[in-house]
C-alpha cells in the first residue's frame, strides 16, 4: 500500500480516502478521470477466486446442502472483505499501470529513451 514510483508514501489516507498524490514524491495517483475503472476488474478477479475458493470449500465441507445456499453463504461471508478487496485492487492495478505506461521520468519496461 505504498507509492508505485517511492515505495515509501502511503496511497491510502485512511480506510477509505485515497491520497491525491504521494506524500513523499508527489506523484499523482490518479493519472485521468475514470483511471480506476481498470481496478474494477481487477477486484472482480478477485472477487471470482474468493467467491470460487468459499463455494469450493462449502461443497466440500457440507456436500448435503444445496450449491444456492453454499453460494448465498459465501456471498455472505464475503461482503465484509469488500472494501479491503477494493483497496487492494486499486493499488495492485497502480502498480501494473505504471509498470507497463510509465510516465516521462519512471523506470519501467517499456519507458521511451531520454530525449537529449
Amino acid at each position: 500500500m505504498r507509492c508505485p514510483r517511492c515505495k515509501r508514501g502511503p496511497i491510502y489516507e485512511s480506510a477509505f480516502v485515497l491520497h491525491r498524490s504521494c506524500p513523499v514524491c508527489g506523484l499523482v495517483y490518479e493519472r485521468e478521470p475514470g483511471y480506476f475503472v481498470g481496478a474494477l476488474y481487477v477486484g472482480y478477479t478477485f472477487g471470482i477466486f474468493i467467491l470460487g475458493a468459499l463455494t469450493l470449500l462449502g461443497s466440500f465441507i457440507l456436500p448435503e446442502v444445496d450449491l444456492g445456499w453454499i453460494v448465498l453463504g459465501a456471498v455472505v461471508v464475503f461482503v465484509p472483505f469488500v472494501p479491503a478487496t477494493t483497496r487492494y485492487a486499486r493499488v495492485l492495478w497502480m502498480y501494473v499501470d505504471r509498470t507497463i505506461w510509465p510516465q516521462s521520468g519512471e523506470s519501467g519496461p517499456s519507458a521511451p529513451p531520454p530525449i537529449p
